[in-house]
Formats: structure tokens, sequence, C-alpha cells
């Protein structure tokens, strides 16, 4: 999962922060997806713990906005990103 520098790849960062906004999103509102997504890279995470935390920014009965924050060892942040995420509909 490292990248040619040996660092976390940033599409992993990405995986990692759209799996924790969804996991956030399901826990409340059920089955959904995301419209869109930006992460903003903020430093190079290398070997260590890593751990993500999501919280909703703004919940709507279709469509809510919600933060991922993706930490290194020492706690600080490393990725944020922001996403629109969609209530599935039956049927």
């Amino acid at each position: 999962m490292l990248n040619s520098a040996g660092t976390l790849h940033g599409g992993v960062m990405s995986f990692v922060l759209d799996s924790a906004a969804g996991s956030l999103f399901k826990r409340v509102h059920g089955s959904g997806y995301t419209l869109e997504t930006k992460v903003q890279y903020l430093r190079t995470l290398a070997r260590g713990r890593a751990t993500s935390t999501a919280r909703f920014l703004k919940q709507g009965r279709m469509v809510s906005f919600i933060e991922a924050v993706l930490s290194g060892p020492d706690g600080k942040p490393a990725a944020v990103a922001t996403s629109t995420w969609h209530t599935a509909q039956a049927g």
C-alpha cells in the first residue's frame, strides 16, 4: 500500500476516508452512496498505525455532508476529505 517513496499511497488514503464517511452514513441513514469527494493531503504517512474519524457537517433527509480525517500515529491529520452522500432509495 506504499508508493515508491515509501509512504502511504494517496489512493489508499482516499479509500480509507471514503470508507470512514460511508460507515458513519450507513450507521445513521442506512444505505447510500457518494455523490462527490474532495481530499486534501496535508502530509505523508509512513509506517505505523493510522486512524480515521468522520462527522456530519450537515444532515438532510436525502443528502448529507460529511468530513473524514485520517491521522497518523502522532494524532496529527494527514488527510481530510469532505464528501456529499445520498440516501439510497428502494425501487
